[in-house]
């Protein structure tokens, strides 16, 4: 049984759809907040130590997404999360629900230097809601989780993933799942991953 046919099926939980909000969007603000600077103070240490960045770093702290904000720019960028916080907080009063089940990245676990799109988890890194990811007991087989070649890329990034998916290096690589609560829900967050994690593995 797939694993949302076991929810459903569970009398312990209600499901109820819930539509992302701009995660687009949201995914812009954070990389710029991540690092204020642009990057700036971490090049300097590199720099200092004679240290070679590391591939990712040098990917999270390159342009676009990148500057080095005066102080002018960083009202902008603030203000712009708080109007975003608003915005979440009100589209998830509307949707009723008490957490949000979803995948912590795009697939399964990659080989290192390879995982370039967070926006799966920067989105509740920018609103400060609390999450756990935890394994679903799903691992790649490559006798199931075939490279679909037909599949079209909904954008850059996705084509990126897709684009390193290999069955036979994933090989048993997990499959994970992630659930989040809104701000200062972190025990009731706590008790639904228990009773979520024991349904799918049931």
């Amino acid at each position: 049984m797939q694993p949302k046919a076991k929810l459903v099926a569970s009398p312990e939980v209600e499901i109820v759809d819930f539509s992302p909000l701009k995660h687009g969007e949201g995914y812009d603000i954070i990389r710029e907040l991540y690092f204020e600077d642009g990057g700036k103070a971490i090049r300097a240490q590199l720099a200092a130590s004679g240290e070679d960045v590391l591939v990712l770093m040098e990917w999270v702290i390159a342009p676009p997404h990148m500057q080095d904000h005066d102080t002018t720019l960083l009202w902008v960028l603030h203000a712009w999360r708080n109007v975003f916080h608003q915005a979440y907080s009100d589209h998830w009063r509307a949707a009723d629900c008490d957490v949000v089940l979803s995948l912590p990245f795009p697939g399964p676990a990659n080989p290192h230097d390879t995982a370039k799109y967070w926006g799966y988890t920067a989105i509740w890194n920018l609103l400060d809601y609390p999450g756990i990811v935890f394994p679903s007991g799903i691992v790649v087989d490559p006798a199931v989780n075939v490279a679909d070649a037909a599949a079209q890329p909904a954008s850059p990034a996705d084509m990126y993933n897709q684009s390193i998916y290999d069955p036979q290096v994933m090989i048993g690589a997990p499959i994970n799942l992630q659930l989040t609560a809104r701000c200062f829900d972190d025990t009731m967050l706590m008790a639904a991953q228990e009773v979520v994690e024991r349904i799918l593995k049931a």
